[in-house]
């Protein structure tokens, strides 16, 4: 089997400054850890401040999610798309992936945090080196993720590729706007959302990933008000109006209609934009 070493700013193990890559991989899954791995705000200057330094603050069940894609997908190539190194932020995510049971990956660094072209540069390095035949983009709607995300299926369309967006920010805000998606892409607010979508492209273990998605839904129906622990399935600050429950739920799946009415109140309740 033919492997290639490529010399880039991509590193194995989360610290390794070289990638191996073998042409038999076949699935690349890029998760930004920003606000959808790790608890930031991004979009309120003040309180990214206070979870800047916070390698602990996490969104219920991603690590889980992250796992389960690399059980049922043995060969695959995990990357985590971290903030610049010699910012603060860089470090404390790198921390936070060994921290958190996140499964082990390659990371790599923006050159600048909010850039759409280095993001961009970044992705497309990755796909021609990795060269998968079917791509998963995990990111957040209140930076570049959409657009680069997308433009990225666009520039490789022989790739199959999956792209879910977290919904934390409103497009309809004044403040900590967020942006709407595009019609190929999926939004989701709890990680349970993710795994009903990955199941549908038998990306995940069917049976695995419903016991797990059950745990977490005791989980979610249970959060109620300030949340004190350090794994948040919705963060007092989500704005997710925007956001459609797209997925059948007939049958064994009848389990989630809980989730999807507690989500249905939660993102179109008015009492969550009050000042």
């Amino acid at each position: 089997m033919k492997i290639v070493t490529i010399f880039i700013s991509l590193y194995l193990g989360y610290n390794s400054t070289c990638i191996a890559v073998s042409t038999a991989h076949k699935l690349m899954v890029v998760a930004n850890v920003e606000d959808t791995l790790k608890v930031a705000h991004s979009q309120n200057f003040w309180d990214s401040l206070n979870y800047v330094h916070d390698s602990e603050s996490r969104f219920l069940g991603m690590n889980g999610v992250l796992k389960l894609l690399l059980d049922h997908n043995p060969s695959t190539s995990l990357i985590y798309l971290l903030e610049p190194q010699e910012l603060l932020a860089g470090p404390v995510q790198l921390e936070f992936l060994k921290k958190n049971d996140f499964p082990r990956g390659y990371s790599i660094s923006y050159r600048k945090n909010s850039d759409f072209e280095s993001r961009l540069d970044i992705l497309r390095n990755a796909v021609q080196v990795i060269k998968p035949t079917r791509v998963v983009l995990i990111g957040h709607n209140g930076g570049v993720d959409i657009e680069a995300y997308q433009t990225l299926s666009r520039e490789f369309p022989e790739i199959i590729f999956h792209q879910y967006i977290h919904i934390l920010y409103s497009p309809n805000s004044e403040s900590e706007v967020g942006k709407f998606l595009s019609p190929s892409q999926r939004g989701y607010i709890t990680a349970i959302e993710l795994l009903l979508d990955l199941r549908q492209n038998n990306l995940v273990d069917w049976e695995n990933s419903l016991d797990f998605s059950m745990r977490l839904q005791d989980q979610v129906l249970s959060e109620e008000g300030p949340v004190a622990v350090k794994e948040i399935a919705i963060p007092s600050f989500a704005r997710c109006d925007s956001f459609l429950w797209t997925w059948e739920i007939s049958g064994e799946l009848s389990f989630f209609t809980p989730l999807k009415d507690y989500l249905s109140n939660r993102c179109y309740s008015q009492l969550f934009y009050a000042n």
